[in-house]
């Protein structure tokens, strides 16, 4: 039998005991991330994931103030799953008095409101805003982000979906490796396809239920309009007749709306793509699950050894960082140099992000906190 071994961090069993750093990150972990996933979709979700890990400047741009909050959210808890803070500046709606934030060199994660709206920010009315990552929330068609003033988006925000012609070629020498991003990619598109048609067998099965009652509606009146029509016929009251006929009329066409009983129409004929892409604050746990596990699993794969990248000199002492370690492992998992992962990995060793998780970690081991 095969064996692993691996050095978890205790914080990934430990839940949100420890500084507050980590607390915080616990808090932002609770966000949802699929209204974030179904706006995007998985390429750019995961280049919007590549950015924020790559330490850049981001920001979101929408027309709507609850789908900008909602993705800004789901990202800094797409990064929580793997115990990563947010960056130092993260404003998921950015007042218009504020906008010299944008200016800032350091990273960040800013919301930005686009016009017709009240209280829009225009972009091209900030000067010097250097380079930044844009991502259109109002695009629905999927295009790629927008990077401004960035020479080479590939180095500076990798694509981890992207295909090499010679990755392909199944006959090739050196089979290529299934990397952590590949298994990243494959978990979100099948809890995305799971979640959209949950989605859309919900709205079937509410349009199902709205015709069976339209039509129940209409067969009771029109048994009623025949009665009374048979009724005022036996009688020979022709004046009563078509009166009464006249009322038949009007009581079928009372029934030919839908009445749900608070004077509102049924949300299933509101349900369109539109409506997917974020619905408002539709929600499916299991789906919301999914994701979780997925960003989870590969952040565990990626950061969840902590041999790969802290060495211990001498016996007793602390550990310390070893990143040309870690990028030897990572290069024997398939994230080879030019590949996205490899780029990526590059941005985030030298960055923040990394730094205060490692330190993190080496407090946790400072501490010895006993895992039950």
């Amino acid at each position: 039998v095969d064996v692993v071994k691996l050095a978890v961090p205790p914080s990934f069993l430990h839940g949100a005991e420890g500084s507050d750093g980590e607390r915080q990150i616990a808090g932002l972990s609770r966000n949802d991330i699929m209204p974030m996933l179904r706006c995007l979709g998985v390429p750019r979700a995961m280049r919007l994931m590549s950015a924020l890990m790559s330490e850049r400047r981001v920001i979101l741009m929408c027309g709507s103030v609850a789908k900008l909050s909602a993705v800004a959210y789901g990202a800094v808890a797409m990064l929580a799953q793997g115990l990563l803070s947010p960056p130092s500046d993260f404003v998921p709606v950015l007042p218009p008095g504020l906008k010299s934030l944008l200016q800032k060199p350091s990273p960040y994660l800013i919301g930005v409101l686009t016009g017709p709206t009240p209280n829009y920010i225009n972009l091209r009315n900030v000067p010097n805003i250097g380079e930044v990552v844009l991502f259109d929330l109002d695009n629905q068609q999927g295009n790629e982000a927008y990077f401004h003033n960035i020479a080479d988006p590939q180095r500076a925000v990798p694509d981890l979906t992207r295909r090499d012609r010679e990755d392909l070629d199944v006959m090739a020498s050196s089979p290529r490796f299934v990397t952590i991003a590949d298994v990243l990619y494959q978990d979100l598109a099948e809890t995305l396809k799971a979640d959209k048609k949950a989605f859309w067998q919900g709205a079937v099965q509410e349009k199902l239920g709205l015709a069976a009652a339209k039509g129940k509606k209409a067969a009771s009146a029109a048994v009623k309009k025949g009665l009374k029509y048979l009724k005022k016929r036996t009688s020979g009251e022709d004046s009563e007749r078509a009166t009464g006929a006249r009322g038949a009329d009007g009581e079928d066409g009372d029934d030919d709306a839908a009445d749900f009983g608070d004077g509102q129409p049924s949300p299933s004929r509101l349900v369109g793509k539109e409506n997917y892409d974020y619905n408002h604050g539709y929600s499916n746990v299991e789906t919301e699950v999914e994701a979780r596990i997925a960003f989870g699993v590969f952040f565990l794969g990626l950061l969840g050894d902590l041999k790969t990248y802290l060495t211990q000199q001498l016996p007793g002492t602390a550990p310390v960082v070893d990143k040309p370690k870690f990028m030897k492992h990572r290069a024997a998992n398939g994230d080879v140099p030019s590949s996205g992962m490899f780029f990526l990995l590059t941005n985030f060793l030298r960055g923040r992000i990394f730094d205060s998780f490692v330190e993190a970690r080496l407090a946790e081991f400072r501490a010895k906190r006993v895992v039950a």
